[in-house]
C-alpha cells in the first residue's frame, strides 16, 4: 500500500517535470541578447564605475528581472537592473546615451526597447564638482 503511494507520487512529480519541460520548449525566439560597446572615457552606470575600454554584455530575455550582466574580458564587472522602458523606438542602431559621464539610456534595436536610467544622489554630487566635464555622447552598441 505504501509503495503504491510512493509510486503514484513519483509518477505525479515526473509528469509535472515533463509538462514544465514541454512548456519551455514551446518558446519561440532567442533566449539571450549579447552585445558589446567601447567607452572612450570613464562613465557611471547606476552603481557601477566603468573605466574607458571595451565591454561585453548579456541579457536574459526570458528572465522576469530585466537586467544585463557586464563583462570586461573574462572578468564580470557587475550587472545593471534595467528600469522603465519605452517600446516602439524606431532607431536602427543600438546605442548607449551618456550625459555628463552618466549612462542615461540604453537602446537595444533587436528587441525594440529603450531603457532609461536615473542619476543617483552620489553621482549628482560628484558631477556637480566636475561640471567642466559635462557633455552628451551617443556610443554605438553592437548586438548579436
Amino acid at each position: 500500500m505504501q509503495s503504491i503511494r510512493k509510486t503514484s507520487m513519483l509518477l505525479g512529480i515526473a509528469s509535472i517535470f515533463v509538462a514544465a519541460g514541454s512548456l519551455g520548449a514551446a518558446e519561440v525566439g532567442p533566449s539571450e541578447l549579447a552585445g558589446s560597446f567601447t567607452l572612450p572615457s570613464q562613465v557611471y552606470w547606476q552603481r557601477a564605475v566603468l573605466p574607458a575600454g571595451t565591454y561585453a554584455f548579456t541579457m536574459d530575455l526570458v528572465d522576469a528581472w530585466e537586467r544585463i550582466t557586464i563583462t570586461k574580458g573574462t572578468k564580470m564587472i557587475g550587472f545593471v537592473v534595467l528600469q522603465a522602458s519605452g517600446d516602439g523606438n524606431t532607431h536602427d542602431q543600438s546605442s548607449l546615451r551618456i550625459v555628463n559621464q552618466q549612462v542615461r539610456a540604453l537602446h537595444l534595436a533587436p528587441i525594440g526597447k529603450t531603457y532609461y536610467f536615473a542619476t543617483g544622489k552620489k553621482q549628482r554630487e560628484m558631477l556637480a564638482r566636475n561640471i567642466n566635464r559635462s557633455g552628451v555622447a551617443l556610443i554605438p552598441v553592437s548586438t548579436k
